[in-house]
């Protein structure tokens, strides 16, 4: 099965699965708080996801992936739910919900921050401030900063330092791997 119909309920093999190993919600269409979930910048997409796993930790985003590769379910990711084309939303997929992982450590010295998927580019802006610094980020600070920095983003540093993606030196994607396993 390639994609997942709409059911609802919250009973499909996936959910349940899911629900029962992640730290975060697990959201399906029969669930009160489907609608306000899967809501996004552009209110215009209608896409209609199967699930959402709001992740909180880096395993969650592990477990997410493995279900979705065991059950044969199309993945999307949602750091800020930005994107005008609805990229975000796999209708009849399950999505990735990063926005609760939001954690910035800025180190000074190095002028380097590590920043968690879920952050927007108003909290990388704070977190640069809150030490002198200042980030080269996009224009709009709702905009998520995994989806920033994998696309590229423009903002009135640009001419100096080139598109939000040029800066990042590392990226550590969530592994994932079968539970119990490493």
């Amino acid at each position: 099965m390639s994609v997942l119909e709409i059911h609802t309920t919250s009973e499909l093999p996936a959910t349940r699965e899911l629900r029962a190993i992640m730290q975060g919600q697990v959201v399906s269409p029969g669930d009160d708080t489907y609608a306000q979930t899967r809501q996004i910048w552009n209110r215009a997409v209608e896409n209609q996801p199967a699930l959402f796993a709001l992740c909180e930790t880096s395993a969650d985003v592990q477990a997410a992936v493995c279900v979705a590769r065991g059950h044969g379910i199309p993945l999307s990711v949602r750091s800020g739910g930005h994107d005008w084309t609805g990229r975000a939303l796999c209708n009849g997929g399950l999505v990735i919900d990063l926005t609760r992982m939001r954690e910035i450590v800025v180190d000074p010295h190095s002028r380097v921050a590590t920043v968690q998927g879920g952050a927007k580019v108003r909290d990388v802006a704070a977190a640069a401030d809150a030490h002198g610094l200042v980030a080269a980020l996009g224009n709009c600070g709702t905009v998520g900063m995994a989806g920033l920095t994998t696309v590229g983003g423009y903002g009135p540093l640009n001419g100096l330092y080139g598109l939000t993606s040029a800066p990042v030196s590392a990226g550590s994607p969530s592994k994932p791997h079968a539970p119990g396993r490493p």
